[in-house]
């Protein structure tokens, strides 16, 4: 369909068979290219398909190519930008919105496949001009829907008011217009037209009771509340002072103290908090340490001791014990820094939080590898992945472990190329559920009980009336219960007798 104006002409090219589909998409390329300015619209990624295929079969390339960068997909405008009433943004649907219809009422790309198909078997004339009809129809749902944006993408400049088309019915409205009708908070003070609501709205939030009542009642406690910086009001427990061993510069050891900061003329005291975890209690422990400036007797050099500069706010012990919460207990940063205030009334910011995570996956670094190290040279490992959600996208996590070390390993994929170098050296027997990625390390292995038994289950489901997989799962399955049986009577007496099908049942 070539709209020239207001002038309409539509064309149909038929082709009988595939022999002459060449033929009639160079009938197509004259008729479209005679035209020095040009747009093809279409619908969806089919025509460009179609063209870019043709363009092989075709001698005339460069004309393909002028179609092809002439090419507007429609449906690329509507889906990131324009929203109709409709289920989806088939052409159909948003054709019919605006008010198109169709001579066949069951007319759709699939059923055109039908009524070509009954064409090529029948030769009769009536199937050729549905699908005639129809694809012409599919053009004129297409010119509509294409001059509706259009027209509306022209009247919508900021300065226009609500937007509206004497062609077309539907109301049309921009984004920032529904935003407006939906969303109409503002920020500041809000105006009562009732003094008296007015009034109570003064009093309604909680820093106002706060500052109300407690200055009525208690001075230290106001001062604890207007304070700027709480753990500054925190008693100290312990007092530390921090000497130089020798001179940054000389590595000399003779040197005097200068005991204050000229410039400030303010003595050089830090606080570090820590937390102190035993058996039975586990409490704040504030210390105060103090640094002076001491002069090289040999070079002359005044210095702060690089232990007083490089001391760190925040001790290992209440390290420790934020990182336990937030990977053990799956505790978020903003739920640990409130239960550390509620609990030892010490404020840390989350930022700080997420700080020391990376401090102490550096400081246990050493530690990881020496696990690992015990892991690949023992007799036996047990290896198995796991699928993690991330927040953007998925990654997998390795566990690797013995009877008494474990390591967990993340990796963005499920290849397991990592482990041919992780496992040259292992001699050891390498427990897995038979994963691909474990069949080429060279060293003897055994599959999970667990999963040889639920792949014996299995079987079993599919074919139950083998008795030669009977003859062999049945008195394997009694060697594993006589097994924990054994090790239930030797080292747990107590849970001897327990059966774990009652607890099922």
């Amino acid at each position: 369909m070539i709209a020239e104006g207001d002038a309409v002409q539509s064309h149909s090219f038929w082709a009988k068979d595939s022999n002459e589909q060449n033929q009639v998409f160079e009938q197509f390329l004259d008729l479209v290219t005679r035209f020095d300015d040009f747009r093809v619209f279409c619908y969806g990624s089919y025509e460009k398909a179609f063209l870019q295929k043709m363009r092989m079969r075709s001698n005339r390339k460069d004309l393909v190519d002028r179609v092809l960068n002439s090419l507007v997909n429609t449906l690329s405008l509507i889906y990131p930008h324009i929203y109709f009433p409709t289920y989806s943004n088939g052409l159909k649907e948003v054709a019919s919105y605006l008010g198109c219809t169709w001579t066949d009422l069951n007319a759709s790309g699939i059923q055109s496949i039908t009524w070509r198909m009954r064409w090529e078997i029948t030769h009769e004339e009536t199937w050729k001009q549905r699908l005639i009809v129809y694809n012409l129809e599919d053009c004129e749902a297409l010119k509509q829907v294409t001059e509706f944006i259009y027209s509306h993408c022209l009247e919508a400049t900021p300065t226009s008011g609500p937007l509206s088309s004497p062609k077309v019915r539907p109301t049309v409205a921009r984004v920032q217009e529904i935003e407006n009708k939906c969303y109409t908070h503002q920020w500041g003070h809000t105006r009562f037209l009732n003094p008296d609501f007015t009034y109570i709205n003064a009093v309604s939030h909680f820093d106002y009771q706060r500052d109300r009542v407690y200055v009525r009642t208690s001075r230290k406690v106001r001062k604890r509340q207007t304070g700027k910086h709480h753990n500054r009001q925190l008693p100290v427990g312990e007092h530390l002072e921090i000497t130089p061993e020798n001179c940054p510069q000389c590595k000399g050891e003779e040197f005097i103290v200068v005991p204050t900061d000229t410039r400030t003329n303010k003595l050089y005291t830090k606080r570090a908090f820590d937390l102190v975890i035993t058996s039975g209690k586990i409490r704040r422990r504030v210390i105060e340490c103090h640094g002076a400036f001491y002069r090289c007797q040999q070079c002359g050099y005044q210095f702060l001791p690089p232990q007083y500069a490089k001391l760190d706010k925040h001790c290992h012990g209440l390290k420790s014990w934020l990182m336990y919460g937030h990977i053990e207990n799956r505790f978020s940063f903003g739920s640990l820094r409130r239960l550390l205030k509620e609990s030892f009334g010490l404020h840390v910011h989350e930022a700080e939080i997420h700080m020391m995570k990376g401090l102490l996956a550096h400081y246990y670094q050493e530690t990881y590898e020496r696990l690992l190290r015990r892991i690949v040279t023992g007799v036996v490992l047990h290896a198995d992945e796991t699928e993690v959600k991330l927040r953007f996208g998925t990654g997998y996590v390795w566990v690797l472990g013995s009877i008494e070390e474990v390591v967990f390993m993340y990796r963005p994929n499920r290849e397991g190329d990592f482990l041919h170098d992780l496992l040259k050296d292992f001699h050891g027997v390498l427990v897995t559920d038979f994963y691909a990625a474990y069949d080429s390390i060279g060293c003897p292995q055994q599959k999970c009980l667990i999963h040889l038994m639920r792949d014996m289950n299995q079987e079993l489901l599919e074919n139950p009336f083998d008795a030669e997989l009977r003859a062999l799962t049945d008195p394997f399955g009694v060697l594993l219960r006589e097994i924990i049986t054994t090790i239930d009577k030797l080292y747990f007496p107590r849970f001897a007798s327990f059966n774990p099908l009652t607890r099922l049942g």
